[in-house]
């Protein structure tokens, strides 16, 4: 499992910004509304995907979609993992599951609406459906929006989380940026980290300075 994410890449140079910088996985957005869209009908995405094999894993996100949909652009695309942002329940990741196995499925919770009972209780329902999730994100809660704010959570709270879902890697989201990725590891004490706006020029535009000065941050905090 990776632990230092840049999700929203948008193009192969900023692809290549992340394989320089050292990340390990980028995110692959296919929310329509996201700033950071990529359309399954356009040949971006297949080139990012090409460009980014033996040197990084590629995630897609997805935010309520069809299991059809998911399931072909992931493998058109030889994506690593698939990314659930969205209101997906149980049962919906238990038919993902029997398409594309249990190793590669992410689901993002929102703390703010979602506390550590629900998410608790979401992951117990997986298990009983034989599912294991690959790893958990937390992200900031948006009521008008799925990800990809910029909103900071409240890291301790995050940390809370970890004697309860031991065993799952917990993935920090929300707000980072090369400024404060070092106290949000020492505060939250997660397995991995997670970033789009934080190191972005413009939305959809990673700034390959604030990529590099992240990703090394986050590493050093990451084996401390």
């Amino acid at each position: 499992m990776f632990r230092t994410k840049i999700c929203g890449i948008t193009s192969v140079d900023d692809c290549q910004v992340c394989i320089d910088a050292g990340a390990e996985a980028i995110g692959l957005n296919f929310y329509p509304p996201s700033t950071r869209f990529l359309d399954a009908s356009e040949t971006v995405e297949a080139e990012i995907s090409q460009h980014s094999q033996g040197q990084l894993s590629t995630v897609g996100l997805w935010v309520n979609t069809d299991i059809k949909e998911i399931v072909g652009t992931a493998e058109s695309l030889n994506l690593n993992y698939i990314q659930l942002h969205g209101d997906e329940d149980p049962a919906y990741i238990k038919r993902l599951a029997s398409l594309l196995g249990t190793k590669r499925i992410l689901k993002a919770f929102r703390l703010g609406r979602h506390d550590a009972a629900y998410i608790l209780d979401f992951v117990s329902a997986c298990e009983i459906f034989g599912v294991r999730l690959a790893a958990i994100i937390v992200d900031a809660y948006d009521p008008e929006n799925y990800g990809g704010t910029g909103k900071t959570l409240d890291w301790k709270s995050f940390n809370q989380l970890n004697p309860l879902l031991e065993g799952y890697p917990l993935i920090l989201a929300g707000g980072l940026s090369g400024s404060n990725v070092t106290e949000a590891i020492q505060a939250a004490n997660p397995y991995g980290i997670d970033v789009a706006s934080g190191v972005e020029s413009e939305p959809g535009r990673k700034d390959p300075e604030k990529v590099r000065v992240f990703v090394a941050n986050a590493i050093t905090a990451l084996d401390a």
